[in-house]
This record gives structure tokens, C-alpha cells and sequence, in this order.
């Protein structure tokens, strides 16, 4: 009884108020989580309605919901084995602001700063039935005027594992959007913990209009591109 009092009254509200100053430290942004539910018996748990927002308000990142299922066979595999990770609703901003620049980039410079941190090598773990739906990303370039979008973003991954008994079996990623308003499928086959980093990737995509993809194209180019599919 006690368990299950703790696990869903009392983690949940703690975990939210940690979770929301910690990330906001880190990622020196305003983060918000609407909600969280736990089921300690389940070993689940669902975020709803995360957002991280910048000066002004502006969401740069957010989800409608998480879902994470993890395995009791973590304890048997002394590995972090998960059943099932669902992420609904994903939605990601970024903005150009200069020649190489962006709204994110005190976070890239931060995250690739060197470390010195001894290698402990690849963590054991087991990641099943990955899946992202109804995501959005927008990719907006003021200096160029040109505003690129991703709708309709799906994304599967049956399994993903470092465990040496899946390291030889091929991992089946397959993604599919609306990228600029044209049809993108693609899908892959890997290995990417075996010792042949075995990989393919089929690209499909139908019908993209290359006219906007001028405003890349260097200003001393005696070339215009005025329309193209």
C-alpha cells in the first residue's frame, strides 16, 4: 500500500517541480510539464504536456505526451531494458539568426565543449517498439526569408540494443513527413553495434519544389534557380 501511495501520489508532483527546475538550469530556458502520471506496479510513466520556451515566449521544443514502459528484466539483464517508448505531438523550432547561428547555439557550444571524462565505454541497454507521431519541425532562416517545415513526422524503431546476444540482428528505422509540402519516406537497416557497422538507407521523395533552396545558393553564383521539382 505504501508503495503504490508513493508511487502514484507522491513521486509524480515531486518528480514535476524537479524536473522543471532542473531543466530549466540546464537549458536556460523556461520548461513547464502539465502533468505527470506513474504507475509504480506497471513500471510506466506518461509526461503530458511539456514545453520549453525562450525569451519571449517563443516554444522552441515541446511534446504532447511520453510514454515509457520499462522491463522488469532490467534486474535479470542488469541492463536498462524498455518495452515501449511513444512520443506524441513532438514539435521543434529552430531559427537562423546570422551566418552560421542559431537560437539554440549557446546550447550546441555548451554540449560540445571537450570533457575529461574517463570512457567507460557503451552503457548495456534495450530500447523496444521506439515510436514518434505527429511531429512538427520548423526550420525558420531570417537572414534568407525562407521558412522550411516538417509535418506529419512519423517515426518507428522496432528495437534498439548494445545487449552482445542483439548486437549481429539489423535495426529497422523508418521515418516518413511532409517536408516544404512533398511526400519523404525513408528507411534503414543497420547494425550499429556490430563490429561491420553494417548500414542502408532507402530515400523516396516525391515532388519537391527546389525553387526556395535559391536563397542558399552562393550570391556569386551566375545562377538562378527559378523553379524545379
Amino acid at each position: 500500500v505504501v508503495f503504490g501511495v508513493l508511487g502514484f501520489f507522491a513521486a509524480p508532483p515531486l518528480l514535476k517541480s524537479v524536473l522543471q527546475k532542473q531543466l530549466s538550469q540546464q537549458l536556460h530556458r523556461e520548461v513547464s510539464i502539465e502533468k505527470i502520471d506513474i504507475n509504480p506496479y506497471g513500471l510506466s510513466a506518461r509526461v503530458g504536456g511539456f514545453s520549453i520556451k525562450a525569451d519571449g515566449g517563443k516554444e522552441v521544443a515541446g511534446f504532447d505526451e511520453l510514454f515509457v514502459d520499462l522491463s522488469s528484466a532490467s534486474i535479470f539483464k542488469l541492463a536498462a531494458v524498455v518495452d515501449e517508448v511513444r512520443l506524441q505531438g513532438l514539435r521543434l523550432a529552430v531559427s537562423r539568426v546570422a551566418d552560421g547561428r542559431y537560437d539554440i547555439s549557446d546550447l550546441l557550444d555548451e554540449w560540445m565543449q571537450p570533457k575529461d571524462e574517463p570512457d567507460t565505454g557503451t552503457p548495456r541497454f534495450s530500447v523496444n517498439n521506439i515510436q514518434i507521431a505527429d511531429g512538427q519541425f520548423v526550420f525558420d532562416d531570417r537572414p534568407k526569408g525562407v521558412r522550411h517545415t516538417a509535418k506529419s513526422v512519423k517515426f518507428s524503431l522496432p528495437f534498439i540494443s548494445s545487449l552482445p546476444y542483439k548486437a549481429d540482428v539489423f535495426v529497422l528505422p523508418a521515418l516518413s513527413a511532409v517536408v516544404d509540402g512533398s511526400q519523404l519516406a525513408l528507411e534503414g537497416r543497420s547494425q550499429p553495434f556490430a563490429k561491420s557497422h553494417a548500414s542502408t538507407l532507402k530515400i523516396d521523395l516525391d515532388q519537391l519544389d527546389l525553387a526556395p533552396l535559391q536563397a542558399y545558393l552562393p550570391s556569386g553564383l551566375p545562377l538562378r534557380l527559378k523553379s524545379g521539382h
